[in-house]
């Protein structure tokens, strides 16, 4: 394999999830129904194997919840460049003792998902977990960890955006980077079209996440994903 052939490696050690979003793309399973759903021992070897032996751009550990996962620790800590890995979770199950670990294993970059400004907006996709990422945003603060920020956009939460709510509570919390990214109907989400941006809500959206990521700038790193195609049809 030539070197930098890959760009980004997803890891989905577990799809066991301790919550039930509606919009997630891979379908995870909620823990109370199957609690066994992670890479046994001989995948784990090969997982870390191949992805010490290439050299893609990007690490991503997701799921499911990845904190689920028994070996999750260890997982992190084999992986030779931490550098461009990142641990993608919901932060229910982040504390201090949790930190500590993650930090002895060598992490450096984490991303929690929160969808709203309020827990009010953010139970519209993430029932009453509001606090808890709240909880762990700010233990994460006084840690050696990037934080960053996943907010999936949807018609019901896109004015915490625009009214700056979502963004000054971002940089209350010290966190890092907000990353806004687009509701797909995929997995769960291909049953809640009614989450759906219009056209023309994109359109004004995108215009005035220039205006907001110019403003601040200095205080936080904002940036917006938006498929492909989503992006031909605005134009």
């Amino acid at each position: 394999m030539k070197e930098n052939s890959l760009r980004m490696i997803h890891i989905f050690p577990t799809y066991s999830c301790n919550l039930n979003c509606p919009y997630c793309y891979v379908n995870s399973r909620n823990i109370h129904k199957n609690t066994h759903i992670e890479f046994s021992k001989g995948v784990f070897e090969k997982v870390i194997s191949f992805i010490n032996s290439v050299n893609p751009e990007v690490i991503h550990i997701e799921g499911g919840e990845p904190l689920l996962y028994s070996k999750i620790f260890d997982l992190i800590a084999q992986i030779k460049n931490k550098n461009i890995l990142t641990l993608i979770s919901n932060g229910i199950l982040i504390d201090e003792q949790v930190i500590k670990k993650l930090e002895s294993a060598g992490l450096k970059k984490i991303t929690l998902s929160l969808d709203g400004a309020s827990l009010k907006t953010d139970s519209i996709l993430r029932k009453n977990s509001f606090n808890e990422t709240i909880t762990a945003f700010r233990a994460l603060r006084e840690s050696s960890i990037y934080t960053s920020l996943s907010f999936t956009l949807i018609k019901q939460n896109q004015k915490d955006i625009e009214n700056e709510k979502l963004i000054n509570l971002a940089i209350e919390l010290g966190i890092n980077e907000l990353r806004i990214g687009s509701f797909l109907l995929a997995g769960r989400g291909d049953q809640a079209e009614h989450l759906l941006l219009t056209k023309g809500d994109y359109a004004i959206f995108i215009k005035n996440y220039f205006r907001l990521k110019k403003k601040f700038n200095n205080k936080i790193y904002i940036t917006l994903s938006l498929p492909g195609f989503l992006l031909n049809s605005i134009q």
